[in-house]
């Protein structure tokens, strides 16, 4: 009888150890996964910032312009409504965890903008937020709530 309620502790101390390793690989795999996320995200806002640069060249005019007009669909013809410089995907808003969108200042201000980087999911899909213009600097802004990152927030080491 010993044996059997031996053999059954040791089989629960041996399932607690496991869930305690799984729980903490859950940890290590979660945290990757919002690191992989952020550098994506920073990525894509220095990918607008290019964009905008490019798009100011081909279209003086019209200074700078929105997300989706960066952007447009296979097969494109670049026009100022779809530049062609950016891929779909990235145009759309969306990727990688992270919601991306340009906003264009007044029209007496037509070279300026900012690009804004959030996650789609708060603490799961990234923690920090991000915010670049005319400037090309990138900022951010690391809260518990993915508050905006703005022209006062502080720039990416």
């Amino acid at each position: 009888m010993e044996n059997v309620e031996t053999s059954r502790i040791e089989l629960l101390i041996g399932l607690a150890l496991l869930a305690i390793v799984c729980s903490i690989g859950f940890v290590n795999m979660r945290a990757a996964r919002i690191s992989a996320n952020e550098n994506a995200a920073i990525a894509v806002v220095g990918q607008i910032n290019r964009a905008q640069a490019a798009y100011i060249r081909m279209y003086p005019q019209a200074g700078f312009t929105t997300l989706a007009a960066l952007g447009g669909t296979v097969p494109c013809t670049p026009s100022p409504s779809t530049a062609c410089i950016l891929d779909q995907a990235t145009s759309s808003g969306r990727k990688n965890g992270y919601a991306f969108n340009v906003t264009i200042a007044t029209p007496k201000e037509m070279y300026a903008y900012a690009a804004h980087a959030a996650p789609l999911q708060c603490g799961l899909t990234g923690v920090r937020t991000f915010f670049s213009d005319q400037s090309r600097l990138i900022r951010y802004k690391q809260t518990d709530e993915c508050e905006a990152a703005d022209r006062k927030s502080p720039p990416l080491p």
